[in-house]
């Protein structure tokens, strides 16, 4: 007895069997997912497993080259089953598990939200056995997705790629794998569930030290923000149809940034540099809790929130104990006919409110600063309310020191004509005659004595040139 099962194992380990073994896997598979299967060879072989080494699958049975769909250098099959029988063909070969050895391959989500995984292998169709798990080891994987903002989709390459997926409670798909980007080699860990015939899924993601640049496309508007670079971390939720409504997306979890540089074509090409901070994600709320940044050389830090249910809208405060008057001249200069060598030197305090819906938004905010140079005049104590919106920029309750005296007024630019007009109005009182300010205006006339009154000015802003009425009241 011993001799003939021990005849027998060797026998079925024959490079005969073997080579039966594989035309008989590769005639089911291909007949039962209606694909073209190559196996370059079983490799080991018992009752329990086999090995084949050089499996591919392709569309269809021509098996060329620009038809390949998947491979693997080996699948390792575990099952439980009488070999005669199998091999008569008198009963299915029941599967325990699948590890996949170094698979490649691309997976695809179209702009609904549908994996092409399903169609791609003719899965819907399957009856050959039952599969309770596939194990992927080293694997690389392409993936292809038309569900972001990218125009063309999003490609995302990655490799070193170790997993399992559940597959005894089909149509439910359970899965845990764990990958490096092809480009950075930033980990990540994904996880979750997903059914088979529909877009319902549960994804968790854990990213570290990704790049934003190429993930933005999954988080933010490409018309509101653009990323130039930067990395995140996230904890992040993604689930699809959890509240019955179909192609509904929520996310949940927490996202952190460092070192991020972007910019936004919608508040006219302004750049944000150095950004350092966390958002929360909660359904389509995000709550961004604590993020410092440097807008030109004036660092400043940002709370906000962000929904975007069915418009974007976002309620932004921005905070500055150091922000630099000169920065301000550079936006200035985008709406205002400023000299190229206009001075403004100084720090000052900053609060700026910006709450928007989509493209249309308004700013509110206040400044005040201890002492500066203006034009090369020196002031004190300057303070002002503005606000901002797609119609004009206005100033209000501006107060400073100036020339010994005090000056206050209002004014703003209206930006809904076809050329810009401004009008200010400003009051000043007890002016010195002697100041480096008005010196070299009234030395003519006035030698010494304090001046009050109110100037208005009023004016058209083209493009390479400005006219403009002025009026004056003098009080000596």
């Amino acid at each position: 007895l011993v001799v003939l099962i021990t005849g027998g194992y060797f026998a079925i380990r024959s490079n005969q069997v073997k080579n039966e073994i594989k035309n008989q896997i590769i005639s089911r598979m291909e007949n039962a997912i209606d694909r073209g299967i190559f196996i370059g060879k079983v490799k080991n072989y018992s009752l329990s497993s086999i090995t084949l080494s050089d499996f591919k699958v392709f569309k269809n049975r021509s098996l060329l080259d620009k038809d390949q769909i998947f491979e693997a250098e080996e699948i390792i099959v575990n099952y439980d089953l009488d070999f005669l029988s199998a091999l008569k063909r008198e009963v299915p070969l029941s599967v325990e598990d699948i590890t996949l050895i170094k698979p490649r391959m691309t997976l695809i989500r179209d702009s609904q939200g549908t994996f092409d995984f399903m169609e791609k292998f003719n899965l819907s169709t399957i009856s050959l056995f039952t599969i309770k798990g596939v194990n992927v080891k080293e694997g690389n994987l392409d993936y292809i997705d038309y569900q972001t903002t990218k125009e063309n989709g999003l490609l995302t390459s990655l490799k070193q790629l170790n997993g399992y997926f559940y597959l005894a409670e089909l149509p439910k798909v359970e899965f845990s794998c764990s990958a490096k980007r092809e480009e950075d080699d930033s980990p990540l860990l994904l996880e979750g569930y997903f059914f088979t015939g529909k877009v319902d899924y549960v994804l968790d993601f854990t990213f570290k030290d990704a790049e934003i640049a190429h993930f933005q496309y999954y988080f933010v508007q490409d018309e509101i923000l653009k990323v130039k670079k930067g990395l995140f971390d996230s904890n992040l939720r993604l689930a699809n149809d959890l509240d019955g409504i179909p192609g509904k997306v929520n996310w949940q979890g927490k996202v952190s940034v460092k070192d991020v540089n972007l910019y936004s074509d919608l508040l006219d090409n302004l750049e944000i540099n150095q950004v350092y901070g966390s958002a929360i994600f909660n359904s389509q709320e995000i709550s961004i809790e604590s993020i410092t940044a440097i807008y030109q050389n004036s660092p400043f830090s940002l709370q906000g929130d962000l929904t975007y249910a069915d418009k974007f809208r976002y309620n932004i405060k921005v905070k500055s104990d150091n922000f630099k008057l000169s920065d301000l001249v550079e936006e200035a200069k985008k709406y205002l006919s400023l000299s190229a060598d206009f001075y403004l030197e100084g720090s000052s305090n900053l609060e700026i409110e910006v709450i928007g819906l989509e493209n249309n938004f308004q700013v509110n905010g206040k400044l005040s600063a201890k002492e500066g140079n203006i034009g090369g005049y020196d002031f004190l104590n300057l303070s002002a309310g503005f606000n901002y919106d797609s119609g004009g920029i206005y100033l209000k309750e501006i107060e400073a020191e100036v020339a010994g005296g005090l000056i206050k007024g209002t004014g703003g630019v209206n930006l809904s004509k076809e050329l810009p007009e401004y009008t200010f109005s400003f009051d000043f009182s007890r002016f010195d005659t002697q100041s480096d300010l008005l010196k070299p205006l009234v030395s003519n006339y006035l030698k010494s004595g304090l001046l009050s009154g109110k100037v208005d000015l009023k004016g058209i802003i083209a493009e390479g040139e400005e006219t403009s009425s002025s009026s004056f009241n003098l009080l000596l």
